[in-house]
């Protein structure tokens, strides 16, 4: 009896420290995330560095002092189209404003249009670059009116009749919504002085 119970007691004596003790995956993983985490610090510090740069070069339209002189006037060219869809296509659109039954449409997606400008005024040059702001533009015929994208859930269909309904479970599933979601979450459970390993 005694045999087998030291024999239990070494058994768990032995047990009880590996739970707690990091695994070999788990440490791989740790390194991965300290890798991740530098290569980010990196990457911000590089992009902090050419934003300082831009703004040693050029002026913020916000921020230009008139009068300024003008040697010209730079604007980049339009693009027509989003990526390999071409303007005409028909597609499913679900307007955010205006929209009250969430009801879905069809509509034609008339390519990527400008929807305003910005500038810049860069020093050395005396050049003014305008900066235009393109978003896919698609007519609801439905409703007479063009919506952007940026204001709608939308996606391509190949013919009005496989008009696909872009669902709320289809919305909710976005990966920034999604990611909202987890932070307003987040945001509940410390103003009610919880977090999340606590509530599991």
């Amino acid at each position: 009896m005694s045999d087998s119970k030291n024999e239990d007691n070494k058994i768990q004596g032995e047990e009880a420290p590996t739970k707690n003790c990091p695994s070999a995956g788990n440490e791989k993983s740790s390194e991965i995330d300290q890798k991740g985490v530098a290569n980010l610090a990196d990457l911000i510090g590089r992009l902090s560095r050419e934003i300082q740069e831009h703004h040693t070069k050029f002026v913020w339209m916000d921020d230009v002092k008139f009068p300024i002189e003008i040697n010209g006037i730079n604007m980049k060219q339009a693009t027509m189209s989003r990526g390999k869809l071409s303007p005409g296509r028909l597609v499913a659109v679900r307007p955010c404003s205006k929209n009250p039954d969430n009801k879905t449409f069809l509509g034609l997606y008339l390519g990527e249009l400008m929807v305003d400008f910005m500038w810049e005024y860069e020093k050395d040059t005396k050049v003014v670059h305008l900066l235009p702001h393109y978003n896919p533009a698609i007519l609801i015929p439905e409703q007479n009116r063009v919506v952007w994208g940026m204001d709608s859930w939308w996606s391509e269909i190949e013919s009005a009749d496989k008009l696909r309904q872009i669902t709320n479970k289809v919305i909710q599933d976005t990966w920034y919504v999604k990611l909202l979601q987890e932070q307003l979450e987040i945001k509940k459970n410390e103003l009610q002085g919880e977090t999340p390993s606590q509530q599991e």
